[in-house]
């Protein structure tokens, strides 16, 4: 990932932009590159990036006929955690007489499925 918020993929000495604009707003940590194995023999990247006031997007890529492709993205208003092999996406669902609620929507890989699938929401 370059400072200026590009993703490439370099192979067989060939350079590939994959995505632009990851990229953190001033004052927020730095953007994250991870791998991830949320499945044995599957690795995946996910960049991880803040802005303001409180939100975290994060983009899953995963190598698909030699190419890296995006397969998922979420934002959580109140962050996103990944631990072992589950994404956690933290959001604000808001109460009709005003406020809020915290809820947690938990996503995992679905190995014959190929994709990610919201396995529960918590309140």
């Amino acid at each position: 990932m370059s400072q200026q918020g590009n993703l490439f993929l370099i192979k067989n000495n060939e350079v590939t932009k994959v995505a632009e604009r990851i990229i953190s707003e001033e004052s927020f940590p730095i953007p994250k590159l991870m791998v991830f194995n949320p499945a044995k023999n599957e690795y995946q990247i996910i960049t991880t990036y803040e802005y303001g006031p409180s939100n975290t997007k994060a983009d899953v890529y995963r190598m698909q006929k030699g190419k890296l492709v995006k397969i998922f993205g979420v934002m959580g208003d109140q962050g996103v955690r990944i631990s072992k092999s589950v994404i956690y996406q933290d959001w604000k669902k808001y109460r009709n007489e005003g406020g809020w609620d915290k809820v947690i929507a938990v996503y995992s890989w679905d190995n014959k499925k190929q994709k990610f699938i919201a396995s529960s929401v918590k309140p």
